[in-house]
């Protein structure tokens, strides 16, 4: 089985690019499939980039945890900042037929991933999103 993986970063967004690289090495050292592997990192990076906007409001000195791992069939990925707390299950989706720019990537975040939950831990936010692999993934990782 394959350790799971840790980075920390800043709240810039070209430290985005590292997460993505690291997840991406991950999800390919786990087989996962490509369609999987695209579909995790435009989750991770919309909630990141969410972090960095909104709970940290632009301020790019702030610290963001990101720890990837897999268990049985479950990939897993939490992400943790000190931002404003933030409840995604309180917000309101935007009508779909709305023309506007932003307001989606929790509809988009949700599609994208098989379970989506946000709470607080030992004073972080954290963000777990997981996505559930299919029996082949999980034959190739013993």
């Amino acid at each position: 089985m394959i350790q799971g993986v840790e980075l920390q970063i800043f709240s810039h967004p070209r430290w985005l690019c590292l997460v993505r690289v690291l997840v991406s090495e991950y999800c390919r050292e786990l087989n996962m499939e490509p369609g999987l592997v695209r579909d995790v990192i435009l989750a991770i990076d919309e909630t990141i980039s969410n972090i960095m906007r909104h709970a940290y409001e632009g301020d790019t000195e702030q610290l963001i945890r990101v720890q990837c791992s897999c268990q049985k069939s479950m990939f897993q990925v939490e992400i943790y900042d000190h931002g404003k707390v933030f409840d995604p299950f309180e917000q309101q989706m935007p009508p779909p037929d709305e023309l506007r720019s932003g307001g989606r990537g929790i509809y988009l975040i949700r599609s994208l991933m098989d379970d989506y939950k946000y709470g607080q831990l030992a004073g972080w936010n954290c963000t777990c999103l997981s996505k559930t692999l299919s029996v082949s993934t999980e034959a190739r990782q013993g």
